[in-house]
């Protein structure tokens, strides 16, 4: 029996948060011991003991991913490690005067990986569920679906395995990440030609900030969830004002029935959002089977 490790896109998004956080930390610190301050300084002990919390977070997730042969991508990978080996090509002090500086070339670079790796975070829940879907695929076709999205290559990729609901999640979310893609009669292609008259389009979406996450909201629900947001913002606005007032003085009998009033209508408006969040980015997971190493070190321990 195949020994697996299930990851689901909660688990990715997750890393990619805590390791871009600690990444962070650590940054700040080492520049800081760098240019003259003492470890035992308070702000660079604090960011010790943060890049020491945020890795102990990070661990047991970095252990599963490690474990388990996980196809994984990042956009632009080429140009991203392109750009890096050029930046680590100059010695850390230039490094460190183009940051001070920003200006000159390498500070050009570093600016241009930044954008790229920003892209890359910032669309990290996009990225998990595709991830999530390429490793439910024959891995040949995962392989060049990943070789689309980091080189750029243009790949006519067999998909006709997959359930009409499982190439449209696949081609939405390919267009979301800035690849146009189309299946045509089970056969993905960047080809929009061939795709105008039949196959699967992506589907027609808007993206919107709410609550401070980047939502994907179908085009016909876009008024009626704007319209529940904006209804939101007023009346907690108003609860914010009643709250401020009754410190000081006590409500009327009308005062509390429309306080309460006021309540059930934000929480009403709470639970419409969490419907469309949620449906946005649906939780989902994939077994994913161990690398060699690991199986033959489960198969010892058994």
């Amino acid at each position: 029996m195949e020994e697996t490790v299930t990851i689901s896109n909660r688990d990715l998004v997750e890393y990619v948060t805590l390791e871009r956080k600690k990444s962070e930390a650590d940054f700040k610190r080492n520049f800081l011991v760098r240019n003259g301050a003492s470890v035992e300084d308070y702000h660079v002990k604090a960011l010790t003991e943060a890049a020491a919390e945020l890795n102990r977070k990070l661990s047991p997730i970095k252990i599963k991913l490690e474990k388990a042969d996980v196809l994984r991508f990042t956009l632009h990978s080429s140009e991203i490690s392109k750009l890096s080996s050029e930046i680590d090509s100059y010695p850390a002090e230039q490094r460190e005067e183009a940051i001070v500086s920003k200006s000159g070339p390498i500070y050009e670079k570093m600016k241009r990986r930044g954008v790229l790796s920003k892209q890359n975070f910032e669309r990290k829940e996009d990225i998990a569920r595709l991830t999530i879907l390429l490793n439910g695929m024959p891995r040949a076709d995962a392989e060049m679906i990943k070789g689309m999205l980091e080189e750029g290559e243009s790949n006519n990729i067999d998909v006709a395995h997959l359930e009409f609901e499982r190439q449209q999640q696949v081609v939405n979310l390919l267009n979301r990440l800035g690849l146009p893609a189309y299946v045509i009669d089970g056969t993905l292609t960047t080809d929009k030609k061939l795709a105008e008259d039949k196959g699967v389009s992506p589907d027609e979406e808007v993206k919107r900030m709410i609550n401070g996450r980047a939502v994907w909201i179908a085009k016909d629900r876009v008024e009626a969830i704007d319209e529940n947001e904006k209804r939101l913002a007023e009346v907690g606005g108003k609860i914010q004002a009643m709250t401020a007032k009754h410190t000081v003085e006590e409500f009327s009998i009308e005062g509390q029935q429309k306080f309460d009033e006021l309540q059930q209508e934000y929480i009403d408006g709470l639970k419409m959002r969490n419907v469309y969040l949620t449906s946005a980015d649906p939780y989902e997971e994939v077994a994913v089977p161990l690398k060699k190493e690991n199986v033959n070190e489960a198969k010892m321990k058994s």
